[in-house]
């Protein structure tokens, strides 16, 4: 056979497996591509380069997030201190209870899985994690690795969303650190935070009612994970398709959970189903999604510990804040 012949042969099959998968009776590669694409910062487009709007409104339609619309309570959460007594209720709660040997602050749990890799960085004391600004956000922010750096940080993860203008990284939403508002929508919006007493808010606030609630630390993202204790609800993937994450909880103990999740490649990594599952494991009693994809960062005494990846582009991205461990 011809090499020519065998050439078309191929493009044939690849032209008939693409139709297949983006058109016919199997939902699980377009629900992965239209979700991927609708969540990404600056490639929707590639969401209608199949599929008509209407098409492409009702695939999002079929994978969406059910939030548990409370508020947290923060009574729930009795902030202790924990101690190690050798006994498990799990195999999860051994991981989180038992300290490496000379390091009280904070662990690192690794999960791997099929088509990710997950870091849980475990913070015994609620009072250690600040949030902090790059220095340079009206230059285009600064690298979790350089934010790490300058604060002497133990731990540092990327914190909450930002958007690009005029070359400046401008916190979307509120954001607020030491008790100053910083960025204001002037909206009531849905806040990942923590108050005075180092627990874990969420919450929708405008500044006014977080200033009076005495919120500390604020940053705008969604979707929140679990509430009180309940987890979200999940139609299809949850609409955010297979991406990189990170993320924050917290324990009804106090105890901070830090989730940070690594693709295989720069488009795998998990759903938000899949991210939930994590935090029941560990017993998070509230949990909410931070920023993702290519801005997913876990810099541990300086090391960069995940390898940052996105659509075209891999290496640690500059950000407009971080969660630091002191």
């Amino acid at each position: 056979m011809p090499l020519y012949t065998k050439l078309l042969i191929f493009v044939d099959v690849i032209a008939i497996l693409g139709f297949f998968f983006m058109y016919g009776p199997v939902r699980i590669v377009r629900d992965f591509y239209v979700s991927s694409a609708l969540t990404s910062m600056t490639h929707r487009y590639l969401a209608y380069v199949f599929y008509t709007p209407a098409k492409v409104k009702k695939i999002a339609s079929q994978n969406v997030v059910i939030e548990n619309d409370e508020d947290s309570d923060t009574s729930a959460i009795k902030i202790t201190e924990v101690k190690d007594d050798g006994v498990y209720e799990s195999v999860y709660e051994e991981q989180i209870l038992k300290r490496d040997p000379g390091n009280d602050v904070f662990k690192v749990i690794t999960i791997n899985e099929k088509t990710y890799t997950a870091y849980v960085t475990v913070v015994y004391d609620p009072s250690r994690v600040d949030l902090v600004s790059a220095s340079n956000l009206s230059s285009g922010g600064q690298r979790v690795t350089d934010i790490a750096k300058k604060h002497k940080a133990l731990v540092a993860i990327n914190g909450g969303s930002a958007k690009i203008r005029n070359h400046a990284l401008i916190p979307r939403g509120i954001y607020m650190q030491d008790g100053k508002v910083l960025f204001d929508s002037g909206d009531r919006e849905k806040l990942i935070a923590f108050n005075n007493d180092n627990i874990l808010v969420l919450a929708k606030m405008n500044s006014k009612e977080a200033k009076a609630k005495g919120i500390r630390d604020a940053v705008w993202f969604q979707p929140y994970l679990i509430v009180n204790g309940v987890p979200s609800k999940f139609k299809g993937d949850g609409g955010y398709g297979n991406r990189p994450r990170t993320a924050i909880g917290q324990r009804q103990d106090g105890i901070v959970l830090f989730v940070t999740v690594d693709g295989k490649t720069g488009l795998n990594g998990t759903t938000m189903k899949e991210l939930t599952k994590i935090f029941v494991r560990y017993k998070a009693y509230n949990a909410a999604n931070l920023d993702g994809g290519g801005s997913t960062t876990l810099v541990v005494n300086g090391k960069l510990i995940n390898d940052p990846t996105g659509w075209k582009q891999t290496g640690v991205r500059h950000v407009a804040n971080a969660f630091i461990v002191k």
